[in-house]
């Protein structure tokens, strides 16, 4: 299985429509989008990015961000390809997907959807599910804290409790997002940690394959192509 990875879209349909072309022009068979779907103060966006998602052949996968609302998942459920992650999980082939959305109370950043580091942390653990023969990939949309997670103003945005639950629960893949410009690959503990950050700033495409066993990897722009061989 190949899988697909983005963030924070944002409404910005001209994103959703890349996406959606380099899924099918590459073959891919799935695409996790780690939250941020809708703009900034424009819940009707959504509609635009689950419009042109659902044009897609295979399943997207998601959690909520923190400019997008709780009632995104009930909307969600009229998009036949849709599946969107909050406390959930979802069994997929060989693969079972888990997420929580949202972000971490107490910062100053903007946020519709905000928890508490200890509910992030307990309803990761909640929807984690481990199965023989099975991969693991989670997803939130705050990034662990010091994984993948460094701003602009130079300090680390992530989760403890988002860190924490990796630690503890080892899932093979874990992916994020928030964070646009600290896109990357990094490790905790045995677990491969994405950012793909916002394709409005980053050029790679990020992407999961599956098969005997689990790997991730990037591209950068130019050579896209390669996406071919994964």
């Amino acid at each position: 299985m190949k899988i697909l990875l983005a963030s924070d879209i944002h409404g910005q349909n001209r994103v959703v429509r890349f996406l959606r072309n380099v899924a099918e022009k590459y073959l891919f068979d799935s695409i996790i989008i780690s939250g941020d779907l809708a703009g900034w103060k424009d819940p009707e966006s959504v509609f635009g990015v689950f419009g042109e998602l659902a044009k897609f052949n295979g399943k997207v996968i998601c959690v909520p961000g923190n400019s997008d609302y709780l009632n995104f998942l009930d909307i969600s459920r009229d998009y036949s390809n849709m599946v969107m992650l909050h406390g959930q999980s979802f069994k997929m082939e060989n693969i079972i997907f888990s997420g929580v959305g949202g972000m971490q109370e107490g910062t100053d950043h903007g946020s519709f959807l905000s928890l508490p580091e200890s509910e992030l942390y307990s309803m990761s653990m909640k929807a984690f599910q481990r199965e023989d023969g099975k991969f693991n990939i989670t997803i939130s949309h705050v990034p662990p804290y010091k994984i993948q997670d460094y701003t602009r103003y130079m300090n680390h945005a992530g989760s403890r409790g988002i860190l924490r639950f990796i630690k503890e629960a080892q899932p093979d893949v874990h992916v994020c997002g928030h964070i646009h410009e600290n896109p990357g690959i990094s490790k905790v503990g045995d677990t491969t940690v994405i950012n793909p950050g916002n394709l409005k700033i980053n050029d790679r495409i990020f992407y999961i394959t599956v098969r005997e066993k689990i790997e991730a990897g990037y591209v950068k722009y130019g050579d896209y192509e390669k996406l071919n061989e994964i």
